[in-house]
């Protein structure tokens, strides 16, 4: 009689234990899917330089606060939720659908990359060290793949790429990661953002 009783204990504990994990679920393809949108209203606020075909977009912060947030598996999901978006036709990116092909193109791919090894470095260090890691690690990741794409389009040289691809850019990001920093880690925001995703 108490094996049974064990038994029926174990059976409950794993059925409530799946459907805590369900719901968790849920809640972050739920955010996914908020970031995947917050990328596309950020993608139109931008400001184009004489002196690079790319333009500055605030769309690099929601990217790597994706990543901290949700983490990599479903932080990168926002970016892919995003891009396919913009691969049905709707307006969410910068320059519109062309862009994909142009020389934003390495840079909307790098999104995806950039916030799977935010949301890694920061769950595997959870401190406000870790989430600066993780933010320029993320930065690096959209500049690489962006310096890339334009490379391969352009056939310009290195030093020509990084002067349109990377330092035009280089102080607007600084203080977007700034921005990202604060809302995870500050006095304030970040128990707040803490509670919102579950963080320890």
């Amino acid at each position: 009689m108490k094996h049974r009783s064990t038994d029926n204990t174990i059976a409950v504990r794993t059925v409530v234990g799946a459907h805590a994990v369900s719901r968790s679920q849920t809640r972050l393809a739920l955010f996914s899917i908020g970031f995947a949108l917050a990328t596309v209203v950020a993608a139109h606020v931008k400001l184009y330089l004489p002196f690079t075909p790319v333009p500055v977009t605030m769309q690099t912060s929601v990217v790597l606060l994706a990543g901290l947030c949700l983490g990599a598996r479903w932080g990168s999901m926002s970016q892919v939720g995003y891009l396919a978006l913009g691969a049905l036709g709707l307006p969410a990116f910068a320059g519109g659908l062309a862009a994909m092909a142009g020389p934003n193109g390495g840079y909307l791919i790098g999104f995806v990359v950039a916030a799977a090894v935010a949301g890694w470095i920061y769950s595997v260090w959870r401190s406000t060290a870790g989430a600066v890691l993780a933010c320029l690690v993320g930065t690096a990741v959209i500049y690489l793949f962006g310096c890339l794409w334009l490379a391969g389009i352009t056939g310009g040289s290195a030093v020509h790429v990084l002067a349109t691809g990377v330092v035009p850019f280089l102080a607007g990001d600084m203080l977007k990661m700034a921005m990202v920093l604060l809302l995870v880690r500050g006095p304030f925001t970040g128990a707040w953002m803490r509670r919102i995703f579950h963080h320890n």
